[in-house]
């Protein structure tokens, strides 16, 4: 497990997202040029999930569910309203999730995600203080990821 996937992780925001572009080679010149994706990357840090499918199902929800921006602003603005660029990145990173050999995990994960993962964020999300900041301010970069969960309350599903 990684250091910022760990509920009491001591990195800051920053250094976690440093990690997590360890990890994730090709994503920082994306995020570095597009907002959107930095944000969608640091509620992988924020939330503690990696870049499974399993992960990517957890931040695609935490970012509509259980952050300021909502379900329809979160799809528009990310898949829909984005530069041909980054939609292009996003289409290259996808194709692995979305071979014929992956249909069985993609329709197991699909299901999962709708019937057990949604109704957990949905509940967590009842515990939490206050939204995610989805366009969060850079001042956030400086505290650990273990002070942010505690301000919001956000627990991890892992």
């Amino acid at each position: 497990m990684h250091e910022y996937m760990k509920k009491e992780c001591s990195l800051t925001l920053s250094e976690a997202l440093d990690e997590f572009y360890e990890i994730n080679k090709g994503y920082r010149p994306m995020a570095d040029k597009f907002n959107i994706m930095r944000s969608h990357d640091v509620v992988h840090v924020i939330f503690g999930a990696d870049t499974t499918f399993l992960g990517e199902a957890v931040a695609d929800l935490r970012s509509m569910y259980s952050s300021d921006i909502g379900a329809y602003n979160y799809v528009r603005s990310y898949l829909i309203d984005s530069d041909e660029e980054l939609k292009k990145f996003l289409k290259s990173i996808q194709s692995d999730f979305f071979s014929l050999k992956k249909i069985p995990h993609l329709l197991y994960f699909l299901l999962y995600s709708f019937v057990i993962l949604l109704p957990r964020i949905l509940w967590d999300n009842k515990k939490m203080k206050k939204k995610w900041n989805f366009y969060f301010p850079e001042s956030f970069m400086d505290k650990s990821l273990y002070d942010l969960r505690k301000e919001y309350n956000i627990s991890l599903i892992n």
